[in-house]
């Protein structure tokens, strides 16, 4: 079934015999179209009542004083908005008030939580107390699903909910990894059935899907908001939607952060080039995994033993990884009874480099497996039973299908890399991310086959001069987002962009907190300023190391952000962790 895009919008046309009222009427209404027109043609169409343009209204299950959810009605074709018959989709959009009935003082901050795919709805409203915090509690957060996204009229691939849920539990392994056997053809044959799966159910939606679209979506959700800059927070793949946003509008961006940044020119081109830029660094964050773990000590970190070096941890584990591709294990007592293999364990340790949180539940996992002979809580990480609604749900949702409907659409050139190339990039992506490479590089095999390409995408350049400059921000050690891809960015920027380092592990800032930074985060909501160029944050020895630390945010580390906070300091390491975990699960592929 097509999707329900709302009703088209028509103009009126006046008929019969005209009065002098009715050529007053007449008057009015060619006035009206004249300005309607005008207003089409900047690319802002009055989609509904500006005085209620979301409809806000309380959300479900959350905090009635401090949530609102609502709709944005946009064109589905931002570059045929001037036709007399316009075709609509709904963004959907959740609002935390930091302050309840008062507008708030410095405007609203919009947020990104990556993927692409990853609802902002879910992460606003997981983040939302924590980015207020931050941002020093006098903006509201507003967090929407990006057109072809989760509840902005998701990409539908499969007839029905219960197949697509069927399809994402039956993945293959990809070629090339260690211990797998599934051949490069076959698992083309599936990408392709995938990709023609979703250009048979989504072929009136797909091809309106891209970064520049969502770019202009979130033009119009300021200009609903009546706000006169955009103020913006995005992550991974948010921060390609930033630098496009900052270059389609360069007048209207306020206080814009980019945080853990992909390369923008390999992002926009073709998939395989992005695939060698992005893993540069996530054998640094392994070695950092085993350092500290050594440092800590056996008893902090079971995987370590006395007598290690630094590298032993790591060492344990890859060795680990080549005895599951001999040997798989049959867990018949795991959350999902199941053949456990070493493309399975090097999963649970790829994620684990995104939020350094995870390491010493990931470490003790691998000691309980490498120790004892018990892979069941090693297996339970990466595969978690699932509840009976989301086996069987009533609910479509895009899924892992909401990367490539905007990677693939943004990029160029996929469909010309021959199966042999793409094979020889995947070993060259394996050797620049040793486990990683060959599954970094073959999920994006279904852009050679995608039936799709966006009437509108932006590909620089991204020295557009910006009312603002925007703030990057790069951790030293990123696994996908690597410091290299944040100082291109920057040089790219040609001046409009300022780049903060985080001297930290993990994927984006809030990976592993660093009171320095979030300072300056702080301070660039609050104040408009700008680190000094060339800025490095370092973490304190307290937020150093994972296995050491009792709680991801201490007091002193809030006290250096806020003297005089009233935050309560369990619930915004609370939320901290749910949000690093939310980042983590949304970019991870």
């Amino acid at each position: 079934m097509p999707h329900d895009y709302g009703k088209p919008v028509t103009r009126a046309r006046a008929t019969g015999k005209e009065t002098t009222r009715g050529r007053a009427a007449a008057l009015v209404l060619v006035l009206f179209a004249v300005l309607l027109l005008f207003s089409l043609l900047s690319g802002n169409a009055p989609i509904k009542d500006v005085r209620d343009a979301f409809a806000w209204r309380h959300c479900p299950d959350l905090d009635p004083k401090h949530f609102r959810c609502g709709r944005l009605r946009v064109p589905l074709d931002h570059l045929q908005a001037t036709n007399a018959t316009l075709r609509t989709i709904n963004i959907a959009v959740v609002k935390y008030m930091t302050h309840p009935n008062k507008p708030p003082k410095q405007g609203t901050i919009i947020v990104n939580p990556g993927g692409p795919g990853g609802s902002g709805k879910e992460f606003a409203i997981q983040a939302s107390k924590l980015i207020s915090f931050l941002s020093g509690g006098e903006y509201d957060i507003l967090g929407f699903d990006p057109r072809g996204i989760a509840d902005s009229n998701s990409v539908k691939c499969f007839e029905n909910p219960s197949l697509h849920a069927a399809a994402e539990m039956n993945q293959l392994s990809p070629p090339n990894a260690l211990g797998s056997t599934t051949l490069v053809s076959k698992f083309a044959s599936h990408q392709e059935l995938m990709a023609k799966s979703c250009g048979k159910w989504s072929a009136d939606l797909l091809p309106y899907i891209s970064t520049a679209y969502t770019a202009r979506d979130i033009d119009l959700i300021r200009e609903a908001l009546k706000e006169p800059l955009t103020n913006y927070w995005g992550f991974s793949y948010g921060t390609f939607l930033g630098i496009t946003y900052a270059n389609m509008f360069p007048d209207r961006v306020g206080r814009v952060i980019i945080d853990g940044v992909t390369d923008p020119d390999t992002f926009a081109g073709n998939y395989l080039d992005w695939s060698l830029s992005s893993l540069v660094d996530a054998q640094k964050v392994v070695d950092g995994l085993s350092r500290l773990c050594f440092e800590a000590g056996p008893s902090q970190c079971r995987l370590s033993q006395d007598g290690d070096n630094e590298l032993s941890v790591k060492d344990r584990i890859e060795a680990y990884f080549k005895s599951l591709a001999e040997n798989p294990l049959i867990l018949v007592d795991a959350a999902v009874p199941q053949v456990f293999e070493a493309t399975d364990a090097i999963s649970v340790l790829f994620q684990a480099t995104y939020s350094p949180k995870s390491w010493k539940t990931v470490a003790d996992a691998f000691a309980s497996a490498i120790y004892d002979g018990n892979a069941t809580s090693l297996a339970n990480l990466q595969k978690q039973k699932l509840d009976e609604k989301d086996a069987c749900p009533f609910k479509d949702n895009s899924g892992m299908f909401g990367f490539p409907s905007v990677k693939c659409n943004d990029g160029f050139g996929d469909a010309t890399n021959s199966l042999d190339e793409w094979e020889e990039i995947a070993l060259e992506t394996e050797e620049i991310g040793p486990y990683f490479g060959t599954q970094w590089a073959w999920m994006g095999l279904v852009c050679k086959y995608w039936p799709s390409k966006a009437v509108e995408r932006f590909a620089g350049p991204w020295n557009h001069t910006t009312k603002n400059k925007v703030l990057l921000i790069g951790n030293t050690f990123d696994p996908v987002t690597p410091l290299k891809s944040a100082k291109l960015a920057e040089s790219l920027m040609g001046g409009n962009g300022r780049l903060l380092t985080h001297n930290a592990y993990g994927h984006c800032s809030l990976g592993q907190f660093g009171a320095c930074t979030m300072g300056y985060v702080r301070e660039f909501f609050t104040t408009g300023s700008y680190p000094a160029a060339g800025t490095v944050c370092n973490l304190t020895k307290e937020e150093e190391n994972p296995f050491l630390q009792q709680t991801i945010l201490s007091a002193a580390g809030i006290k250096r952000l806020d003297q005089a906070s009233k935050w309560n300091l369990d619930d915004l390491a609370q939320e901290l962790e749910a949000v690093q975990a939310f980042l983590a699960h949304t970019n991870f592929r």
